[in-house]
């Protein structure tokens, strides 16, 4: 996976495929899980506030929900896509 300079430091490996934005947002620990699936798609799959006492349960939720995902859902039907002059 290509990972720009900016986001060193906040994008974490969990399990297998499964990996981890990290950020803080007002003051709170916040993470958002996801995978890359075939033809370089992120596919975001939960978004929680860290705690200690959460996060196993958290993770697991998350891993839960890569398997139905992979397990239950065809190919993506939508791609968003922007250019360089929308990004600008």
């Amino acid at each position: 996976m290509e990972v720009g300079f900016a986001l060193y430091g906040y994008l974490y490996s969990l399990w297998g495929k499964l990996r981890e934005l990290r950020f803080t947002m007002d003051g709170n620990a916040v993470r958002i899980t996801y995978w890359i699936a075939s033809e370089r798609r992120i596919v975001l799959l939960t978004v929680f506030r860290k705690t200690r006492q959460r996060e196993g349960a958290e993770v697991e939720r998350a891993q839960q929900a890569q398997k139905v995902c992979e397990a239950d859902h065809g190919p993506a039907e939508h791609n968003y896509d922007r250019t360089e002059e929308e990004s600008s």
